[in-house]
Formats: structure tokens, C-alpha cells, sequence
């Protein structure tokens, strides 16, 4: 169809409308002020401006966890690629569909202003980030920009999901642009499995006495949690859930996460939609770098290749059988091939014992370290716990270093978002209120760790702007902990000071950070610092009452444990 807006920037406007992005992020630049205008007064997109690219990012990649569709993202230039870069590789690890659009120049010498259009333009400026988007684009003429976002989003859908680029030259951004043809929206092509592929996984699982499931990011499909517990309890099949999308309830006795034994026990692994398969399934020696695989099980895995390479190789190493396609769906197909498949009851009974014998010890670690000061972290977790048991809540970040399944109850679909795949900090603040804007009738939780924080704090200044329904719940132990730990042991196996090695560059308390004055300075309503146990159930609630009242953020500072 022939659009006959005037501007440049309207149609492109038009055209994110017809994909049905309903939010755009940005720290405003002025290669793209034409398309932001239109965005302010033409468009019906609610816009998200935040003090830096990287909580720009990181809010779209919540959003997508959390919705499953992409949200835009506008880059100034090569500067403003330059500081989302992080949160775009993050993103990409995360396999999370975000549409990135960045503008440069103009292009044409003759419209450049002096200095500031030259300084900041770049020949190409997706080689900044080629090596972890998906695709990318660079189109020359408004024409072109059309149909490449098109593109861009349909591709940005398409399995594996990711991140794409498209930049835009700011000279034809500004330009009258009256009946230019609109390309269709094409939807995302989907990714079929072989039944007979899946035939073979049905009579591996036939075969099998001892079989356990890993689960990446099955629950991410809607009903995809109900349908992985079906297939366990129909086939006695142990579970261990991967921590990459909530995927199955850590109340249900085939529950296996956590609980090394069963993977030891096993003769046969179905790893779904894992994407780091090699980290479940082995344990790492911090300091010698050495893995240990805890299986000689036979291992089958269904998923759709990772876009990193090296995580692809890393399962290579592992897997026996594998079959391209969404783990997912073929849960659901394998539901129905499954039938006549006998359970594994003794094995089924097995897991369940092994399970509460974990269970049983994971809470006499948490009486032991009940009263400890600062507040230890199982401490903290259930403590929250008991606090927000009855709301209706969803976990965007953080998992206590897993105390939050050892004490919460997990059970409903989509109730934890996942982990942080590429370790990237700055991760935390803003993929929690990418979450709460997808999902504006939960209370969205995030489990905050204080060396995280401090990479992205004006994130805080977006929350409140955006009066997020978001609680924040800080682990503040005053150090880069797990950098700092390596420090310790290095030094230790040297025979050196380990003290003043974790202390040097891993402490974070010369000065303390006062994270609730910090939350506070941004409008976001802060409590604490909590450094006894004995405030600290006070403290959540208060910070409860006040987000549930104003629907608006706060955070509570609780001073925590290492561990």
C-alpha cells in the first residue's frame, strides 16, 4: 500500500506500528531526532528514556524475556553503540529478540555539520557489534530502511531469537518522503522437527531405566511447564531445571535440580532447549579451570543451535544424539508418542528419596546460618519469602545463588525469568524494568547484587520515571565477590596474603555504599541499610506496602553474607 506521510520518520513510525512494538527506549541523539519527533508527535508508541544506552538494552532485553516480543532500541551514533554494546551481548547470549536501531552521519558530507558529524560517525558502524547480533543491516535509502526493519523483526523472531541491528543514515531520516510504497510484515518462520527423529527419542526413553530431563528454556512457551510435567511423570523421568527460564516446580517430587546424585545415577539425559549444557552437567574446579562431568549417561539433546559458536562446541563434547528443533515442541509431540511407554517406578521413587535427602540438608544449612551477621543469604531468602509468598509475583533477576528455589515455592508458568547467560554486569536493574513494563499487573522482583548495581545505578531515575511496579531487593555483601574469591585463591595456593588479594580491587566497603540513599536521590523510595536479621522482615515490608500503594518502585538495602 502507498503511505502519503510527509515525513521520513512518520513511515518508519508507521512501520514499528505494524509490527505492534508497543515501547521504545533511548538516551536521545541527534542523528535520530527526526524519528524521535515522530515518535513524541505523530506515533502511538510509549517511549522510555533512560541516562544510558546500556539500561536502554538491558530494559528491552527484560521486556523480551518477559513477553516474548521485541521492543526498539535507538543508538546516536557510534558513541551511543558503543555503551549498549555490553547489554546487546548479554542479550545475545540470552537468545532474546530485540530490534536495535541505530542512525550515523548524515552520510552526505555536504549535510554534516562541523566537527560533532564527523567525529562521531563511523564508516561502518555495525562492525562494533557484528560478532553478537544476529543480523544486520546498513540501508541506503528509506526504501531500503523499510523493508530491512521488516526484516530485522521477523528474523529477530525466527528460532534461534536474537538481537538485530539495523542503522539508519540520518540524512534521509529528515527528509519528506510522500508515497513510498509500505512492505508487508512478514511473521517469524518456525522450526519443525523430524517425527521420526522424535521416535528415536521415544524409544531411547523406552529403553532407559534411569532417565533424567534437563530443561533450558521449555517454560518459556506458553503451557510448556504443565506439559514437561506431564512427560516426567509418564515416563518416571528425574528433572533438573537449567535456571534459564522457570521449567519445572521445585515442589514436584521428580524434581532432581540441585541434586548432583541423580545425574550420577542416570543412564540416559534428554537435555531440552539448554543452552550451556555443559554446565549442568559438570562441575568446575574454580581454581585449576577443570570441569568434571558428572554423567557417563547417554545424553540426547533437542534445541536450536546457539548463536555462539563456542557454546555449541563446548555440548558437542557431550552429546550423543542431537536434534535440531525447538525442545519445547517436541514435548509436546512426544506427549502423544509416549503413550504406551512404562513408567520408571523404582527409579521415579529413587529420585524422590534423593531429592529429600538434599532438601533435608539444604535446611539445616539455612537453621545454622539463621542468626548470622551480616544477614546470611539463605536467611534472606526466606525471609522474602514469608513476606511475599501470597503476592502475585515473577522473579525478573537474580536467584540468591540459589536459595531461591531451596526455600520458595516455584510453581507457577513464567514465575522466574532466568539467570544472566552472558555474565555481563549492569544486567540486573534494567532487565527488571524491562520485565514490569511487560508485565504492569505483577509485582516484578529483582534480586540484586550490589557490584551489579553499581554499573548501571541511573537506571533507578528510569524506574521511577516509568512508575514500575518493581521491588528490589539488594544482596549487598560490599564486594565483587566471585572475582575476588579467585584473587583469594590464587594467592592462597601461592602462599601469599589471600586476605589482601580479595580485599584489593574485590572489596566494595572503602567507602560503603548506601544503595537506599542512592535509590532515594533518584525518587525511587529507599530502606536501610538492613544489617541485623532481626529488621529485615520489617524492612521487605515496608518496601512492599509502599510499592503495592503508590505502584511504584522501592528498594530494600539488606547488608548479606558472601554466600
Amino acid at each position: 500500500m502507498v503511505n502519503n506521510s510527509k515525513y521520513s520518520s512518520d513511515l518508519l513510525v508507521d512501520a514499528l506500528k505494524g509490527m505492534g512494538i508497543e515501547y521504545v527506549s533511548a538516551n536521545i541523539g541527534s542523528t535520530f531526532r527526526a524519528l524521535w519527533e515522530s515518535l513524541v508527535n505523530y506515533g502511538d508508541v510509549e517511549l522510555v528514556p533512560v541516562p544510558h544506552e546500556e539500561i536502554a538494552v538491558g530494559i528491552a532485553h527484560g521486556y523480551a524475556k518477559a513477553s516474548g516480543k521485541p521492543m526498539v532500541v535507538l543508538l546516536h551514533d557510534v558513541v551511543g553503540l558503543l555503551h549498549g554494546s555490553m547489554a546487546i551481548y548479554n542479550a545475545f547470549f540470552d537468545h532474546v529478540p530485540i530490534l536495535l536501531i541505530g542512525a550515523e552521519g548524515p552520510m552526505d558530507y555536504e549535510r554534516r555539520r562541523a566537527w560533532i558529524d564527523y567525529l562521531h560517525t563511523a564508516t561502518i558502524p555495525n562492525e562494533v557489534v557484528r560478532g553478537y547480533v544476529k543480523w544486520d543491516d546498513f540501508p541506503a535509502s528509506l526504501e531500503s530502511a523499510l523493508r530491512s526493519l521488516i526484516q530485522g523483526y521477523r528474523l529477530s523472531l525466527t528460532p534461534p531469537q536474537g538481537p538485530v541491528y539495523v542503522c539508519l543514515d540520518a540524512g534521509y531520516l529528515e527528509r519528506d518522503a510522500t508515497n513510498v510504497e509500505m512492505p508487508k510484515v512478514k511473521p517469524p518462520m518456525n522450526v519443525g522437527i523430524d517425527d521420526d527423529k522424535l521416535r528415536e527419542v521415544r524409544d531411547e526413553l523406552r529403553r532407559a531405566e534411569r532417565p533424567v530431563i534437563v530443561a533450558g528454556n521449555t517454560g518459556r512457551r506458553q503451557g510448556g511447564v504443565a506439559d514437561l510435567v506431564r512427560l516426567a511423570e509418564r515416563i518416571g523421568a528425574g528433572v533438573i531445571d537449567a535456571g534459564e527460564y522457570f521449567s519445572f516446580p521445585n515442589s514436584h517430587p521428580l524434581d532432581a535440580t540441585g541434586v548432583e546424585q541423580v545425574l550420577r545415577e542416570a543412564d540416559l539425559v534428554l537435555a531440552l532447549d539448554v543452552s550451556n549444557l555443559h554446565n549442568v552437567l559438570s562441575r568446575t574446579d574454580k581454581l585449576e579451570r577443570k570441569s568434571q562431568v558428572l554423567t557417563k549417561a547417554k545424553v540426547v539433546r533437542i534445541g536450536v543451535p546457539s548463536l555462539s559458536s563456542w557454546v555449541n562446541e563446548e555440548s558437542i563434547a557431550l552429546e550423543d544424539v542431537y536434534i535440531v528443533g525447538e525442545g519445547s515442541a517436541a514435548v509436546r509431540r512426544l506427549l502423544s508418542l509416549t503413550e504406551d511407554v512404562r513408567p520408571k517406578e523404582e527409579w521415579a521413587h529413587r529420585v524422590a528419596k534423593l531429592r529429600d535427602e538434599e532438601r533435608r540438608r539444604w535446611r539445616e544449612e539455612l537453621e545454622r546460618r539463621f542468626n548470622d551477621v551480616p544477614v546470611s543469604v539463605p536467611r534472606l531468602a526466606q525471609e522474602a519469602w514469608e513476606v511475599l509468598k501470597n503476592e502475585d509475583w515473577v522473579i525478573a533477576n537474580g536467584d540468591l545463588g540459589g536459595w531461591l528455589r531451596k526455600t520458595w515455592v516455584l510453581e507457577r508458568e513464567r514465575c522466574y525469568l532466568g539467570k544472566v547467560r552472558a555474565g555481563g554486569l549492569g544486567y540486573g536493574l534494567p532487565i527488571s524494568i524491562g520485565a514490569a513494563l511487560a508485565l504492569r499487573d505483577k509485582l516484578v522482583l529483582d534480586f540484586q547484587p550490589d557490584g551489579d548495581l553499581l554499573f548501571t545505578p541511573s537506571a533507578l531515575w528510569t524506574a521511577r520515571n516509568r512508575s514500575v511496579k518493581l521491588l528490589i531487593i539488594m544482596m549487598n555483601n560490599r564486594a565483587y565477590f566471585n572475582d575476588a574469591d579467585h584473587n583469594y585463591l590464587i594467592a592462597k595456593q601461592r602462599g601469599r596474603d589471600p586476605e589482601r588479594a580479595f580485599r584489593v580491587g574485590g572489596s566494595i566497603s572503602d567507602p560503603v555504599v548506601d544503595f537506599s540513599t542512592m535509590a532515594k536521590s533518584m525518587g525511587v523510595h529507599g530502606v536501610g541499610p538492613v544489617e541485623s536479621p532481626g529488621q529485615l522482615r520489617s524492612s521487605i515490608e515496608e518496601a512492599l506496602e509502599y510499592v503495592k500503594k503508590h505502584n511504584s518502585p522501592a528498594l530494600v538495602d539488606v547488608v548479606t553474607s558472601y554466600r
